[in-house]
């Protein structure tokens, strides 16, 4: 019987993940989940350590029609060398893609066409039958944004603290709210709301009532 989580090391992630993969009997890495064990970092190691599950079918179908979706349009754009990886973030499937010059064109400017592509691919999930969200990144554009709008959020924070007043910040579609909101959250003696109609709104930042 194959245990619920693996604990798998390796000289390299992908060593790694195979061992993984052959221990879950499982053909690919969008079969099953994986984290990284940090405090194998943090004590000087120098191989990688994770831990490895298998994921629940209705997300491995999820995963498999994402891929086949990202493929489609990659081959529409005439791309045949991109790169498709599938990692696992905080609890969410996520397909990074490696596309080089075509990057900027995919994602668009502030994102809009990575936006609109996750759109597409959500409802063509959700047509499917898949309840499993599957995030598209392109080029790590997410993760850098996600960076950026945590810094944005500090610095709102700090301002509000400071001056006793409402800082906007954005606008913003739902995920990058979702962000700010989250980071808000962490810090005693502020709160935040969501402000505006349509799918980009404005996120206010401001003292809480009592403090």
């Amino acid at each position: 019987m194959v245990p619920d989580r693996l604990a798998v090391e390796g000289e390299t992630l992908e060593a790694a993940l195979r061992d993984a993969r052959e221990q879950l009997g499982v053909q690919g890495s969008h079969e099953m989940g994986y984290e990284f064990d940090r405090d194998h970092f943090r004590k000087g190691a120098d191989t990688v350590r994770i831990y490895a599950w298998l994921k629940e079918e209705n997300t491995v179908g999820a995963v498999r029609d994402a891929m086949a979706f990202v493929h489609g349009f990659l081959e529409h754009f005439g791309v045949d060398d991109g790169d498709v990886q599938i990692q696992e973030e905080d609890g969410k499937t996520v397909l990074s893609l490696t596309v080089g010059d075509l990057g900027n064109l995919l994602i668009g400017r502030d994102g809009k066409n990575l936006a609109a592509l996750q759109h597409i691919l959500t409802k063509a999930l959700i047509h499917r039958g898949h309840e499993a969200k599957i995030v598209l990144d392109i080029e790590d554009y997410r993760a850098r944004r996600e960076d950026k709008l945590r810094d944005q959020a500090r610095s709102a924070i700090e301002r509000a603290q400071r001056g006793r007043e409402t800082v906007e910040v954005g606008p913003m579609n739902s995920y990058e709210r979702r962000i700010v909101h989250l980071e808000v959250r962490k810090v005693d003696g502020v709160d935040s709301r969501s402000v505006g109609r349509g799918q980009f709104k404005t996120l206010e930042i401001f003292p809480s009532s009592g403090d």
